[in-house]
């Protein structure tokens, strides 16, 4: 990772950050689609194929693992650089609007159809609960955690101005960091919250943040970044989480131990897609570049289509397979022609569903490019 990259200057130095962020992005698809068919006892998803498969359960899992820890080490990265380039207050207030407009949009305007559709009937916005639980969020809790996140860097950067200075002395050893990483992944099983409308998992917003932090420490000290993404170790962590989750997960203590461990396989993960992704920045082309920008829409709007598009499609007899593949891929298509068709095209759509100023050139202190490779 670089240490001052910008999107107008040095485009060739975070592209594949930006390409690593559409992935994860759009994995979230095939994650969601994949609760469907999984084995499951009582633990319901929103719909439920009457086929099953193991198979759906070990993908799930796995992409569980790391998708989300890499996605916040990228966003706080992304967040460093808007800080660098227009400062904190600037960042803040752009952030509220691109993460906020959709959140509210999207959560009070379309969630609760996705949940009239829902198999779990708890989750039904006829009910208060629906409400007060922050259930109205589904898919959209990660912008609420990136929100919160975002008021937590806005009060240090004005609390503690030199903050960035010290980021960029501090020396932070690899044994460190896992250290680090292992003890926030267990206090992130014991913390508790009080609940409110606004919250949707207060665990995930405790467990999360340190990948965020570290996503900005990457930005400003390049040697703590280096140091991270280039570790062979990685690789190993990876390996052995992975081992131990399927040949230790019947004893009693991994309950005790499975918090830590993930945490630690969530950034080992996340160096070894990064060191991937920048070797095959190469690749990079406008195929690429027009699915990236696709992808915020995609994620957004691709778990209530995933419900609508399921009842069309579950229960017919084909092949569960390829019923998946239909599925996801035909979410992805609609999503990419939407955001391409329409929220690129019409102000007032692009508006509700990216955030985007309806007058961007007069009321968007940051440009479009900053705008796309940092939105998330």
């Amino acid at each position: 990772m670089p240490s001052h990259p910008a999107p107008s200057t040095q485009p060739n130095r975070i592209v594949y950050m930006d390409t690593l962020r559409a992935f994860l992005m759009i994995l979230g698809v095939f994650y969601h689609a994949a609760l469907i068919y999984r084995l499951r006892a009582d633990n319901l998803w929103r719909i439920n194929s009457p086929e099953t498969h193991i198979a759906f359960n070990y993908f799930a899992e796995l992409v569980h693992s790391f998708r989300m820890p890499a996605f916040f080490i990228i966003a706080g990265f992304f967040a460093a650089m808007l800080i660098s380039k227009y400062g904190v207050s600037v960042f803040a207030r752009n952030r509220y609007v691109r993460l906020g407009v959709p959140l509210l949009f999207l959560g009070l305007a379309i969630n609760p159809f996705m949940a009239l559709s829902s198999a779990n009937v708890a989750m039904s916005p006829l009910s208060l609960t629906y409400w007060l639980s922050g259930e109205w969020l589904a898919h959209l809790w990660f912008l609420q955690n990136l929100i919160i996140y975002t008021v937590i860097i806005f009060l240090i950067y004005k609390l503690y101005p030199r903050i960035e200075q010290h980021i960029e002395w501090m020396e932070l050893n690899y044994g460190w960091l896992l250290g680090i990483f292992a003890v926030w992944g267990l206090l992130s099983l014991t913390t508790h919250m009080p609940g409110w409308g606004f919250v949707y998992d207060d665990k995930a917003i405790v467990r999360y943040f340190p990948f965020f932090a570290f996503g900005l420490v990457c930005f400003k000290n390049k040697l703590v970044a280096r140091n991270f993404i280039r570790r062979r170790l990685n690789y190993l962590m990876v390996f052995s989480f992975l081992l131990a989750s399927v040949t230790l997960r019947e004893y009693a203590f991994w309950h005790y131990v499975e918090g830590p461990l993930l945490s630690i396989h969530g950034l080992a993960c996340a160096g070894v897609l990064i060191q991937v992704f920048q070797s095959l920045s190469g690749l990079y082309n406008q195929t690429i570049r027009d699915i990236s920008d696709a992808s915020y829409t995609i994620y957004l709007l691709h778990q209530p289509l995933i419900v609508w598009f399921g009842y069309l499609i579950v229960g017919i007899e084909i092949n569960i397979f390829l019923e998946y593949l239909i599925l996801t891929i035909f979410t992805c298509l609609f999503c990419f022609f939407f955001h391409h068709g329409l929220v690129k095209k019409v102000p007032l759509i692009a508006f509700l569903f990216n955030g985007k100023p309806i007058k961007s050139a007069q009321g968007s202190p940051i440009p479009h490019q900053a705008h796309s490779t940092a939105r998330m």
